[in-house]
């Protein structure tokens, strides 16, 4: 009787171990953590022109289920992303700027588990700006030197030279209207200089644009005061050349003047009065070959 009991109960307390996992279970080992999502930027540091795109480039590693992106950017400028594989192509365009700055972007990066961000810098540079501080510095150059108006002093001294060897006038009366135009000439100069747009004040303009405290439309009033004053200043020696041209059928008539800058200051070159431009290139119209024969002549001795 005691046996059986003693087998009864050895035999349930087997049992009991087994259903209680009392023995051991391979599937009990702890499972590996996942690896991160890592991501890597092949450039973080753009440069760009204004209205142009720069690009770069984002590898990923361990990825897993869908990816996607989005941006954090404030700026008035645009991104796009484009996922291939692991990699995610990022394009940003500058946008029109008034200086040249540097803006700031981030791109995040997520798949299923986890969201990665990298922050990118772009340096923008204003070209229309650029152009503009170069223009200026010609007519910065030409008020140092108050030669803004040799144009017109050699066209004068060429049609009083054709109209005394064409015997319209005589010697002595061309000297007479070559002093005459001297005077015209020092007072234009003197209306020019007591301006209050002088070679200190364009450079006071240029550093401060350098250094973004004045932007490129504020620059742009500044020169386009300065060639509307020499505009301005330039119609009593105008006068005084056609004055001589109006006496010969050789001479042709000057038309409205218009300083610009066009690698140079010219009142002609850029001139839609006077020619146009084809491939790069100044043409002056057949009606002014003599004026493009001075200028050019005298380009050339200089």
């Amino acid at each position: 009787m005691n046996k059986k009991i003693i087998t009864l109960i050895s035999t349930a307390s087997l049992t009991i171990l087994s259903a209680c996992g009392g023995g051991s279970d391979s599937s009990s080992k702890p499972q590996p953590a996942p690896t991160p999502l890592s991501v890597t930027a092949s450039n973080s540091s753009l440069s760009t022109n204004e209205l142009e795109t720069a690009s770069t480039s984002i590898s990923l590693t361990n990825a897993s289920g869908t990816v996607t992106t989005s941006n954090n950017y404030s700026g008035s400028g645009s991104i796009s992303t484009t996922i291939n594989g692991n990699v995610i192509e990022v394009n940003f365009t500058a946008p029109d700027v008034e200086n040249n700055i540097e803006e700031t972007f981030t791109v995040s990066i997520s798949d299923s588990d986890e969201t990665k961000s990298l922050t990118f810098t772009a340096n923008i540079t204003n070209t229309s700006g650029d152009k503009l501080v170069s223009d200026i510095s010609q007519v910065k150059i030409a008020f140092d030197q108050q030669d803004y108006f040799a144009e017109l002093s050699n066209i004068f001294t060429t049609y009083n030279k054709i109209v005394t060897l064409t015997s319209v006038y005589s010697q002595s009366v061309a000297n007479n209207h070559h002093t005459q135009f001297n005077d015209v000439l020092t007072s234009a100069n003197a209306s020019v200089t007591a301006n209050e747009i002088t070679p200190e004040s364009i450079q006071t303009a240029i550093d401060s644009y350098n250094s973004n405290t004045l932007t490129e439309t504020e620059l742009s009033v500044i020169f386009n005061d300065a060639t509307a004053l020499l505009n301005e200043k330039s119609l009593p020696l105008l006068t005084s050349i056609n004055d001589i041209a109006k006496q010969s059928d050789k001479l042709p008539e000057l038309l409205e003047l218009s300083f610009q800058v066009n690698s140079s200051l010219s009142a002609f070159i850029g001139n839609n009065n006077y020619g146009e431009w084809a491939d790069n290139t100044w043409q002056y119209k057949t009606d002014f070959s003599i004026i493009e024969s001075v200028l050019t002549s005298t380009c050339l001795a200089q």
